[in-house]
C-alpha cells in the first residue's frame, strides 16, 4: 500500500489534529495493519468535503484496547 486516506467528520478531524493520532473502529483492522512507518496519510473531512495532508505515519499501527480503536501516531510533514 502506497498511502492511505482516513475519513472523518469535523469533530473527529479536530481530535486527530489535537492528538496527532488517526483512529478507526476495530472493523478496519485488516486495512490499518498495512500502515507502516513513513507511509503518507491523508484525512478527508466529509462534512467540509476537504482533504488534509500530507501526514507521515510516525510508526507502524498500534492497537489501543481501552477504547477499542486502531491508532496511528502522526508526524506532519
Amino acid at each position: 500500500m502506497a498511502g492511505a486516506i482516513f475519513m472523518s467528520n469535523t469533530a473527529t478531524r479536530e481530535l486527530c489534529f489535537r492528538t496527532n493520532i488517526f483512529g478507526l473502529p476495530i472493523d478496519y483492522q485488516p486495512f490499518v495493519e498495512n500502515i507502516r512507518e513513513g507511509m503518507p496519510l491523508f484525512l478527508f473531512d466529509h462534512n467540509e468535503r476537504k482533504l488534509y495532508g500530507v501526514f507521515e505515519a510516525a510508526s507502524d499501527v498500534a492497537f489501543h484496547l481501552l477504547d477499542i480503536k486502531l491508532r496511528i501516531q502522526l508526524e506532519e510533514t
